[in-house]
């Protein structure tokens, strides 16, 4: 077998890996338990006067349908406050978190683009270079550009939730499919380069700027770009995600 086939075969295998652990985990008996619990990891905290502490709250529904909950603290001491935080406000509620986090998902955002920019403008001509660029006819400055804008975004969001009086939200199951389907959504873009890679196309190919470029490197460094960004970051989400809901966490009913 050559070692094109068996580097095709490993990245087949390595992009059916997340789908067989999903599948794999949805396959797990249910817990003959039923009702809606509230569990922390802290049940007791000392607090010194003028510091500022966070508890970890997590409110889980077992089988009963979906309702809608309004949470609050109660018996607060005078000159204290308290603020429930839900969903991202958890982290946003911290000053590095605010700018660590919409740089981290900036780059997220931008490995996307690493991905599907040179193919697209390159080889489809979606949008072209006129004068070329370094990386298969795309300028290095396109993907710094992308970086900046996607920061700026997410900043601006993470300002938004930073600073807004109602954040408390639950959360739900439905979350959790949420962000499911938003992770197969971010891999799946970068997954669709796979088939034109394995199909083998050869040939030479010039970008805006008169510049020659083979057909078959530019589909081979997308493949491998993606895997090394795009899966990469996806399987670290999914590992995540699935690592919040593990069936070990669910409240154990004793006799």
């Amino acid at each position: 077998m050559r070692a094109l086939d068996v580097a095709r075969l490993v990245v087949a295998f390595g992009l059916a890996t997340p789908l067989a652990v999903s599948t794999a985990y949805a396959a797990e008996p249910p817990h003959d338990i039923k009702g809606l619990y509230m569990m922390t990891d802290y049940p007791a905290v000392t607090v010194r006067p003028g510091t500022t502490s966070n508890i970890s709250l997590r409110l889980q529904n077992y089988d009963l349908g979906p309702q809608r909950y309004r949470l609050s603290v109660e018996g607060v001491p005078s000159g204290w406050t308290a603020t429930l935080l839900g969903g991202v406000d958890r982290r946003l509620d911290r000053r590095f978190n605010v700018i660590v986090l919409p740089v981290v998902a900036a780059f997220v955002t931008a490995q996307w683009d690493l991905v599907i920019d040179p193919p697209s403008a390159t080889i489809a001509k979606a949008w072209i270079w006129h004068e070329g660029g370094a990386l298969f006819g795309v300028p290095p400055s396109n993907f710094f550009g992308w970086l900046l804008t996607s920061w700026l975004f997410f900043q601006g969001f993470a300002l938004y939730l930073h600073f807004r009086d109602d954040r408390a939200r639950p959360d739900q199951v439905a979350d959790r499919r949420l962000r499911l389907v938003g992770i197969l959504f971010y891999v799946c873009g970068g997954i669709t380069h796979v088939v034109p890679w394995m199909l083998g196309q050869s040939g030479d190919i010039a970008d805006a700027a008169g510049q020659s470029w083979r057909l078959q490197d530019i589909r081979g460094a997308t493949v491998v770009i993606m895997v090394f960004t795009m899966l990469f970051t996806s399987l670290l989400a999914l590992i995540r995600l699935l690592d919040r809901a593990r069936p070990d966490e669910r409240p154990r009913v004793s006799n």
